[in-house]
């Protein structure tokens, strides 16, 4: 069951200002090959806005094995106390 963590949704400006601040951070840092990517979710076609992005990879174990996403800190931190 896909459940948010945090907020993408909205007016697709606001989504592409919002994904921006995140980098990905995979195993080529350290000579492997995986690879990974946040990608927008499809535009509601009767709003226009965006609902979700969505982290997507492919993790190679040889040679490092990890994909990971990451941005600068919050001015509030996640509740992710449902996330057990």
């Amino acid at each position: 069951r896909l459940r948010p963590i945090y907020q993408f949704s909205g007016a697709l400006s606001e989504v592409a200002s919002r994904i921006s601040r995140w980098q990905r951070v995979d195993d080529v840092i350290m000579g492997g090959q995986s690879e990974s990517q946040l990608q927008l979710g499809e535009a509601n076609s009767e709003t226009g806005d965006v609902e979700y992005a969505s982290f997507r990879g492919i993790c190679r174990v040889e040679g490092g094995g990890f994909c990971g996403a990451r941005t600068n800190a919050f001015a509030t931190s996640l509740d992710l106390s449902n996330f057990t």
